[in-house]
């Protein structure tokens, strides 16, 4: 038997593949069929590529929550030091992660909401301004454009009745990121 036969094993169907193959490479009856020397040959590739690829899986698996456990560290991190943290793209949407900080700040959950709708809710003027800089700090790839830009936003906003000091921090250069 080459594996488990669980049903919550991701390759059962192709374990079940080998260990037929693998039945009929070891079966008397075949020993004479001119056929059987490359049909071992294909059966042991298989169990090799089964092999490496459950290899893969695993170590992908692993590295996912290697990657799962680094980023609740520092969302804990943030959320102990009462600081919110959010990141958005061109797109001005808020994306899924942020610290918890915000969520108290807002009063809601706030994936995938137009930052602008966030820290402007109320103020049209502010909004258009903010939403014209952003546009110019994203289309830009020089850096000595886009500092000068990231200074016209404004340093503090109120957000329900509560004063919030804003900093921001240069989005980095991906081509393609419109």
């Amino acid at each position: 038997m080459v594996g488990s036969n669980s049903s919550n094993d991701l390759f059962f169907k192709e374990t079940l593949i080998l260990e037929s193959s693998m039945g009929i490479v070891n079966n008397e009856k075949y020993q004479d069929n001119e056929l059987l020397t490359e049909y071992k040959n294909l059966t042991k590739h298989y169990k090799t590529l089964l092999k490496l690829t459950k290899k893969a899986f695993k170590i992908s698996d692993a590295q996912s929550r290697n990657i799962k456990m680094r980023e609740n560290e520092k969302k804990n991190l943030l959320d102990n030091l009462s600081q919110g943290f959010l990141t958005f793209a061109s797109d001005l949407l808020v994306d899924r992660e942020y610290s918890m900080e915000c969520y108290r700040i807002f009063g809601r959950a706030i994936g995938n909401i137009n930052i602008l709708e966030l820290l402007f809710p109320d103020n049209e003027e502010e909004n258009r301004h903010c939403q014209e800089v952003l546009k110019s700090i994203f289309d830009n790839e020089d850096i000595e454009i886009r500092l000068p830009l990231l200074a016209k936003l404004p340093r503090s906003v109120q957000v329900n009745n509560k004063h919030i000091d804003v900093k921001y921090k240069m989005p980095p250069i991906h081509r393609g990121w419109h």
